[in-house]
């Protein structure tokens, strides 16, 4: 049954199915990670994360009703998936005794209404302008929701981290007892911030079938991160540290230039030229002008001409002290973007 003809790979963010679409097959992860969600208005409700050795798919094929998928699945990681057509399903049914089916099909009737007053309860993503009350748009992870996530798993491993290699590393197990059991934090955006502070190299994720280990790769990283989201976040608009799209990306290749030539002094200076090229072979024509908020952020001075060469003077200890938790933010807002 599980043959290679039967196995489906999923690249990260990938939809497996959404919710009203024709269910013939039930699936069991094999590796990776899926999450479950409705749509509701512009934004979506989390319902459940899936692991590997889970089945997914199962509530169609016990459903009485003309078999739609009951909610939408994506990849949270690349991920294995083993399908089972329901043809195939029905014949190990058959062989089942009828007091068992029986007791199957009641439980599941019991875990379906018992989803539905859940899913009632449950809030959805959707972002409100509070000065006039409308909705303008969604947020997967709102901002306070973010700050609670980053400080459950900080104070979580510095609690009651084992150390492994002289870092502190907890079992995934035992953070979801603290995150969503006692805090009662959504499984799903604990996951996805865990992903990105993976991303970010903050921590290491260790993979196994049983229970995933939670490596702190930076302890102090961490708590720098959440003392800046906590601060920014309780900031007006116009006083917080904003950094358009195109100029992070300026400002990492210039973080990259300093970091291969191996510069130390406060101030740096970074040829333009070099980088600018760079975006341009990529289709990006990068200016000067994109470069407005490093200068009002203090992350650069005012660029220097010298004919066709432009050099930028950056304020390294600043620049690498803020770009890290600034790329946090980033690949946050386009998480909830997506």
């Amino acid at each position: 049954m599980a043959g290679s003809q039967n196995v489906k790979k999923l690249p990260k963010g990938e939809v497996l199915f959404h919710e009203g679409d024709a269910a013939k097959v039930l699936y069991i992860i094999q590796k990776g990670q899926l999450r479950l969600y409705r749509p509701k208005g512009k934004g979506h409700v989390e319902i459940a994360v899936l692991r590997t050795g889970e089945v997914i798919g199962e509530m169609a094929y016990f459903d009485k009703n003309p078999t739609k998928r009951s909610c939408s699945a994506s990849a949270m990681i690349d991920t294995e998936i083993i399908e089972i057509p329901f043809e195939v399903f029905n014949k190990m049914m058959a062989s089942i005794n009828p007091w068992i089916k029986t007791i199957l099909y009641t439980l599941v009737d019991r875990l379906k209404t018992a989803n539905g007053r859940i899913k009632a309860l449950d809030s959805s993503s959707a972002k409100i302008d509070y000065s006039t009350g409308k909705q303008v748009g969604a947020e997967f992870i709102k901002p306070t929701q973010a700050a609670q996530i980053i400080s459950t798993i900080y104070l979580s491993i510095k609690s009651h981290g084992k150390d492994v290699d002289g870092k502190l590393a907890l079992s995934k197990k035992t953070l979801q007892l603290y995150a969503c059991d006692i805090f009662n934090l959504h499984e799903a955006k604990m996951e996805h911030v865990l992903l990105l502070f993976e991303e970010l190299s903050l921590l290491e994720i260790i993979r196994d079938r049983e229970d995933d280990l939670i490596v702190l790769n930076d302890a102090d990283a961490v708590k720098t991160l959440l003392v800046f989201y906590n601060a920014e976040r309780h900031l007006p608009d116009d006083k917080k540290m904003k950094v358009s799209k195109r100029c992070f990306a300026i400002l990492e290749k210039v973080l990259e230039k300093i970091k291969e030539k191996k510069l130390t002094d406060k101030t740096v200076h970074i040829e333009l030229n070099e980088i600018f090229t760079f975006f341009l072979n990529q289709g990006k024509k990068m200016t000067i002008v994109d470069l407005e908020d490093a200068n009002d952020n203090d992350f650069t001075q005012s660029v220097i001409i010298d004919g066709d060469v432009m050099t930028l003077p950056v304020n390294r200890q600043r620049l690498e002290k803020y770009l890290p938790l600034l790329k946090f933010m980033h690949l946050l807002e386009q998480r909830n973007e997506q």
